[in-house]
C-alpha cells in the first residue's frame, strides 16, 4: 500500500502466523547467512521478548536489501516495475532467497512488506502463485501523516520525488490549490491507490484489499478473513500474538493535525477516489 496507510501493523500481525518465515531486522542487516536467518526462530523463545526493548529481539521488517540484492532498482523504481523488469537472474535469485528463508526458519510460507508501487507484475514473474494484500487508509489520514515526518519526499516538490512528474490533471489541481503539500500528499495517495488496484484487478482472487479501518476495530476478524483466504489453519497462538500487538482505533486525528482549509482543498481533491472506496466526505 501507500506508505503510512498502516501496511506495518497488518503486516506484523500476519507475521506472527506460526506458518510463516519473513525477513528479519538482523537478515535484511546483516545479510541471509544462515545464522542470521535462524535467529527468526528465536523470537518467541522465553527470555528473547525483553530484548525488543534494545531492538535486538528478532522481528519482521520492511526489508529491501535483501530484494535489491536481487534486483538494484526494487527499492525506488520510478515508475512501477513490470514483468519485463525482471530477468531470469533476478527471478532465480528472488526465488532462492525466500527458499533460503524457508529452510533455515522451517516455515512452509513466506510473508513480506513493501510500499509505494505495486510491482506485482515484477513479483508475479518470480512467483506465479503469491497473494496480494493492498492495505487501503483514509487519504486525509494518510495525506496528514506524510505532512508529520521529514523523510517526506513531497516536501521537495513533484519535480524531485520518485513518483514521476505529475499528470496535467493533477499539476492543475496542484496548482489550483496554491501548491498545498497536503494536496500533493493527497495526489501521492491517490497515485499510489489508483496504481495497485489497477495492477490486482489484473490477477483476480489473488490480489485482496484490507481496510486500515476495518483491521484496527476488529484485528481478529480480519485476519481471520485473510487467513482463510491465504489457505492458512487457525492456530491460537496467532490470536494471543495479535493481541499482545495491542492494536487499537486512532481515530480521525487528521481531523486535529490538518488545517481547515486544508481539509477543505484536499477533500477536493480526493472526494471521488474517497467516495469510491466507502469513505464518507
Amino acid at each position: 500500500g501507500c506508505g503510512r496507510s498502516g501496511t506495518t501493523v497488518v503486516f506484523h500481525a500476519m507475521a506472527e502466523h506460526p506458518s510463516f518465515a519473513w525477513i528479519s531486522n538482523w537478515s535484511n542487516r546483516f545479510g541471509d547467512g544462515a545464522v542470521w536467518l535462524r535467529l527468526a526462530k528465536l523470537r518467541h523463545q522465553p527470555g528473547v521478548r525483553a530484548l525488543g526493548q534494545r531492538g535486538w529481539r528478532p522481528r519482521p521488517v520492511e526489508g529491501y536489501r535483501p530484494w535489491t540484492d536481487c534486483f538494484d532498482g526494487f527499492n525506488r523504481p520510478a515508475p512501477d516495475l513490470d514483468a519485463r523488469d525482471c530477468s531470469d537472474e533476478s527471478r532465480a535469485r528472488m526465488q532462492a532467497l525466500v527458499a533460503r528463508h524457508l529452510a533455515a526458519q522451517g516455515k512452509p510460507r513466506f510473508v513480506a512488506k513493501y510500499t509505494g508501487w505495486s510491482r506485482i507484475g515484477f513479483m508475479d514473474r518470480a512467483f506465479p502463485d503469491a497473494r496480494y494484500v493492498h492495505v487501503i487508509r483514509d487519504g486525509r489520514a494518510v495525506a496528514a501523516s506524510l505532512l508529520q515526518v521529514g523523510f517526506w519526499e513531497g516536501w521537495r516538490g513533484p519535480s524531485q520525488w520518485r513518483w514521476g512528474p505529475l499528470s496535467p490533471e493533477h499539476a492543475e489541481l496542484w496548482r489550483a490549490s496554491d501548491s498545498s503539500f497536503a494536496v500533493l500528499a493527497g495526489i501521492q495517495w491517490k497515485l499510489l491507490v489508483e496504481n495497485i488496484r489497477g495492477a490486482g484487478a489484473s490477477i483476480g482472487d489473488r490480489y485482496r484489499e484490507l481496510r486500515y479501518e476495518t483491521f484496527v476495530a476488529d484485528p481478529l476478524g480480519a485476519l481471520a478473513d485473510l487467513r482463510e483466504w491465504s489457505g492458512l489453519d487457525s492456530d491460537s497462538r496467532h490470536a494471543q500474538r495479535i493481541a499482545a500487538l495491542g492494536v487499537r482505533p486512532m481515530g480521525e486525528k487528521w481531523r486535529e493535525s490538518l488545517s481547515s482549509e486544508e481539509r477543505k482543498r484536499l477533500e477536493s481533491v480526493l472526494a471521488p477516489s474517497l467516495e469510491a472506496l466507502g469513505y464518507p466526505v
